[in-house]
């Protein structure tokens, strides 16, 4: 299980650096939300 999310935590570092240098869209560019502040919302204390 370890490997998998390691793998995750790769793809996600990965496209934010994509997204950084205009390579790929925002993930939220199409809905207008802002995921931060969606996990913010969701999450839970």
């Amino acid at each position: 299980m370890q490997v998998y999310r390691q793998g995750l935590v790769r793809k996600a570092k990965a496209l934010k650096v994509a997204v950084s240098r205009g390579l790929k869209p925002s993930l939220n560019s199409n809905h207008g939300k802002n995921l931060e502040s969606y996990s913010l919302k969701t999450s839970h204390k």
